[in-house]
């Protein structure tokens, strides 16, 4: 194995910090991808501790991601509503995300946020027809 034999104690060493990432883990270790995934596939009980370190790598993530939603950033908000498992259950999608766009865009106008969504669905609606119409 790359001249290396693999020990328990360094694996779990060079995991930590690592996002799971098997050729940053194998680089650390000083061994190659190939090398380090058969001792693992042969030791199936590692393959935790990799997972758990990328389930790590994601928490942190959804923290900075929260915090940017905590404080109103416009992306975060558009990106948790259209781009998650959670904001599509509740009905959000693409076209919702158009409208946060035309929403901010027009603001500064004074449209509420129902006059929004009735103008968008006028438009949608139209759309609609005219793709009908053109595939007559």
């Amino acid at each position: 194995m790359d001249g290396y034999k693999i020990k328990t104690s360094s694996l779990l060493k060079h995991v930590k910090n690592s996002g799971g990432i098997i050729s940053l883990i194998a680089k650390r270790m000083g061994v190659s991808r190939e090398a380090l995934t058969r001792w693992i596939n042969k030791n199936p009980s590692f393959w935790e501790y990799i997972y758990e370190e990328r389930e790590t790598i994601i928490d942190i993530a959804e923290t900075k991601l929260i915090k940017k939603l905590n404080e109103e950033q416009d992306w975060a908000i558009k990106f948790i509503l259209g781009s998650t498992n959670r904001g599509r259950k509740r009905g959000y999608g693409e076209s919702d995300m158009n409208v946060l766009q035309v929403q901010q865009n027009v603001s500064k106008e004074g449209i509420s946020s129902e006059e929004l969504r009735a103008v968008y669905n006028v438009i949608v609606q139209r759309k609609s027809n005219m793709e009908k119409e053109n595939e007559c």
